[in-house]
């Protein structure tokens, strides 16, 4: 008696499980106008296999990965860390032209090569900075090409006083400017970068004449 009436329960158990799993199926299964809509957006053969429901439609794309912004990041700390060598190198660079300067006998070859690298160091800051254009100064529309020792020490003096002034703006620090001070430092960076490649030629010419 006792195993009848397990069995018995055990039918009807069955029987209810299977009774609840089918309107749970058929509430699961979308219906030919869900399908429809949800397919909207393919076209063509995937349209096709989507409406058959051998194929899901793309949801569209995937979230933005995270791994961007930390490469933002990462170029952000590139840029300023770049700015920060290349202010440092004119710091240097404004004291060894100080020293060549005052120096008797210049070399010719070694203040070529620094200029040069000075002018390049001074375009790059003023490209990463985006400073605003600024009209040529009078003194700069008057500068020349030093065409002898001495006007070339002056041109060195100059220059190393230009540098000097320039790195003390606040554009190093990457902190807001006001406008004046923009445009004094985009005045600063040209001067720097026009009166370095002048010097550089003449370092070559004088190189090419004979002088050291």
């Amino acid at each position: 008696m006792k195993s009848t009436t397990q069995t018995t329960l055990s039918l009807l158990a069955a029987m209810l499980i299977g009774m609840g799993t089918v309107p749970l199926a058929k509430a699961q299964a979308p219906t030919s106008a869900e399908r429809r809509k949800a397919c909207e957006g393919a076209e063509g053969s995937e349209r096709r296999s989507c409406e058959s429901g051998d194929a899901i439609p793309d949801a569209g794309p995937a979230p933005e990965n995270t791994t961007d912004e930390a490469m933002r990041l990462d170029e952000s700390e590139s840029r300023r860390a770049q700015l920060t060598d290349d202010v440092n190198y004119l710091k240097a660079a404004a004291a060894y032209l100080a020293r060549a300067f005052q120096s008797e006998d210049l070399d010719l070859k070694a203040i070529g090569v620094k200029t040069g690298e000075i002018r390049k160091r001074a375009k790059r800051l003023r490209a990463a900075l985006a400073l605003p254009r600024s009209e040529p100064t009078d003194a700069m529309r008057e500068l020349k090409l030093p065409t002898d020792r001495p006007q070339l020490k002056l041109s060195i003096y100059t220059l190393s006083a230009l540098i000097t002034d320039a790195v003390q703006n606040p554009l190093p620090t990457g902190r807001v400017l006001y406008v004046v001070e923009s445009l004094k430092a985009r005045r600063d960076l040209d001067a720097i970068v026009e009166l370095s490649e002048r010097i550089r030629m003449q370092c070559e010419l004088l190189g090419k004449s004979g002088g050291r």
